[in-house]
């Protein structure tokens, strides 16, 4: 049985608690949060150890793997430390708050002979997982460019949550909801070229950190464009695919996003109306998704340590285009 210790146990870090806890290889034996309280219920749910201090939870050697879901100035440091001792670590994304502690994450792993997966979990929707499909077997023709919206209406109160505090997130939209976004491109299109992006601070006053983002990628001949944005109010999700003969659109995450579905347009020889395949996924949400990545990453823990080398590049690939972004920004 795989010991799992959490740390955080915030919306992410309660969702990964879950999981973990209803794997049949797994078991969840060691919480800690900032909130006694909330580090006290938990553990007296799950019959955990709840942990004084963050060090004595992933130090501990009869855990095997660390879950780290915190604000994201202290991830690199827990994550780290993690590492060090030799666990296998998933850390939500970003993993850091920006490119110099990534790279403190990534000293520890080749040092310290644990395992590091990122929490990109849009890679595990079935619709996404079609369209890649789709895309990589040339259906479609060669890739042109791509267009990709993803947002939410930040909730009454959002400019007091620690994401608009830059020390604590590091960033706004863009580190946010952009972060699964920038890693979709990446996957879908392969290593940018060049990047440029206009930020925008729209709807809390002079906050510190973007509401909306504006990307423009270029890799190699194809381009993409993005918009990530904290002021959708309806939340969104639309991914659109064009290659030169066809095109496969991604809408939806489930629920309040909105049921997945995936359209692949295949367009004639000869003209006119192209033809459509539809296909839907109902039961897709967040949490499946979540349950195919803990899947992927037991499977890992179990055969093959210290995990699959595209995870490293994953991590370090994202950070360093946000980082390049920003830049670009500013």
């Amino acid at each position: 049985m795989i010991k799992v210790a959490v740390v955080g146990l915030g919306l992410m870090g309660t969702r990964r608690t879950a999981i973990a806890q209803a794997h049949q290889d797994c078991e969840v034996t060691r919480v800690y949060d900032l909130s006694s309280e909330l580090t006290l219920a938990t553990a007296a749910r799950l019959g955990a150890v709840p942990c004084q201090s963050w060090k004595s939870c992933v130090q501990a050697r009869d855990i095997d793997v660390v879950v780290v879901s915190t604000p994201n100035a202290v991830k690199d440091l827990i994550t780290a430390r993690a590492l060090q001792a030799g666990k296998a670590v998933l850390a939500e994304k970003p993993p850091a708050r920006d490119l110099s502690g990534l790279r403190t994450i990534l000293a520890a792993l080749d040092l310290g002979g644990g395992m590091l997966k990122v929490g990109f979990n849009y890679r595990y929707f079935r619709g996404l997982r079609a369209a890649e499909r789709t895309l990589a077997s040339g259906e479609i023709g060669e890739l042109i460019n791509y267009r990709l919206r993803h947002g939410h209406g930040g909730r009454p109160g959002y400019s007091a949550d620690w994401r608009f505090d830059p020390v604590q997130s590091g960033g706004g939209e863009l580190t946010d909801q952009g972060c699964h976004a920038l890693d979709l491109a990446l996957w879908l299109a392969g290593p940018v070229t060049r990047a440029s992006c206009e930020l925008q601070r729209g709807a809390w006053g002079q906050q510190a950190v973007e509401d909306n983002a504006f990307v423009t990628l270029r890799h190699g001949d194809v381009v993409g464009q993005i918009h990530v944005s904290w002021t959708s109010w309806k939340n969104q999700f639309s991914l659109e695919v064009f290659g030169t003969s066809g095109a496969v659109v991604v809408d939806g995450l489930g629920g309040s996003y909105g049921p997945q579905q995936v359209i692949t347009f295949r367009r004639p020889p000869r003209g006119g109306p192209p033809d459509e395949l539809r296909r839907s996924y109902p039961d897709e949400s967040a949490m499946t998704s979540l349950e195919r990545e803990w899947d992927d990453f037991v499977g890992a823990v179990r055969c093959s340590p210290p995990g699959p080398p595209q995870w490293r590049e994953q991590a370090a690939h994202c950070a360093e285009l946000i980082d390049r972004l920003y830049a670009s920004a500013a």
